[in-house]
């Protein structure tokens, strides 16, 4: 080990005593004023690759990336956000990925036809096709195969370049009176919004470093919409797509002292929320703690 490694391993020890104290003492909420910003930077980094930094997602939750484990994934979530019989209907996973959740549902229930659409075409979708399954990049296609009666949008409303438009083309594509739309959003607050545990597994990693320190560290998450008030973000652009709620819940988990009582992280996680319309965020006063504990929004829609 190089003498500028010890140094830098030094300086995050020095840190993590910081921290540790700082738990000790409820009462010593001051925040001080920011350290070099290269010394803070090199610190947070070799802090975020230490078993200290809450993780993102349970690792045993990560999906592998087997086709055994992939197919037993998309059976979870068939199960979870559909839950009933498709016998005699029509099924469109709008951003269907690699095709898994289509292809399950096809093999497994009486359905008319299973369609996946997602942007761009993956390799395995040839391999995945049968007669009752139908994987497409153009929308054109899933245009002619609707009303749907089933469409899934898990966990990609937030990724979309315009969200107001792609409900719109779903409402579209739905069936008249007994269609049904289930939506699972993933707001950009939450601890793993724009999917960076994939490749290092630590918290509100996108809220702590900013997306130029982020490619530094060698991580680059997915686009996803900067919205710091997600249930009513959200519940405005279903209303305006022309969408009734059926449903609503949300998934929520407290956000650990760590990223409350570290000076640092603190600070730099109550900076994102300088431009909010929320004036007591805006000042910097409080610690949007409601916004980060929401880890999903689920809606049945109409």
């Amino acid at each position: 080990m190089n003498q500028k490694n010890i140094k830098e391993y030094i300086r995050a020890l020095d840190h993590i005593s910081s921290f540790l104290k700082t738990l000790l003492d409820e009462e010593n909420r001051i925040i001080p004023e920011p350290k070099d910003a290269l010394s803070e930077l090199t610190e947070l980094r070799m802090l975020s690759k230490s078993e200290l930094w809450p993780e993102a997602v349970p690792t045993g939750l990560i999906c592998g990336e087997t086709e055994e484990e992939k197919t037993s994934r998309a059976s979870g979530i068939v199960e979870e956000f559909i839950g009933e019989s498709l016998k005699d209907k029509s099924f469109l996973d709008f951003g269907c990925g690699e095709g898994h959740v289509p292809f399950v549902i096809a093999s497994s229930q009486q359905v008319i036809k299973a369609v996946g659409f997602d942007i761009k075409k993956e390799a395995s979708w040839d391999s995945l096709k049968t007669k009752k399954l139908m994987l497409t990049n153009d929308w054109d296609e899933v245009e002619k195969a609707s009303p749907f009666d089933v469409i899934l949008v898990n966990d990609v409303l937030d990724h979309t370049k315009n969200p107001q438009e792609a409900l719109k083309k779903i409402q579209r594509i739905k069936r008249n009176e007994t269609g049904k739309v289930v939506l699972r959003v993933h707001p950009w607050t939450s601890r793993h919004g724009t999917h960076l545990y994939k490749k290092l597994n630590r918290a509100y990693l996108h809220l702590v470093f900013s997306e130029e320190e982020l490619l530094s560290m060698g991580l680059e998450g997915l686009p996803t919409l900067k919205v710091t008030e997600p249930i009513s973000a959200y519940k405005k652009m279903i209303k305006e797509a022309g969408f009734s709620i059926l449903r609503e819940e949300t998934t929520t988990q407290p956000v650990e002292m760590f990223f409350t009582h570290t000076p640092e992280i603190l600070r730099r996680i109550k900076s994102r929320w300088k431009n909010s319309e929320i004036a007591e965020f805006a000042s910097g006063a409080v610690f949007p703690r409601e916004a980060l504990e929401i880890q999903f929004i689920d809606f049945t829609l109409i």
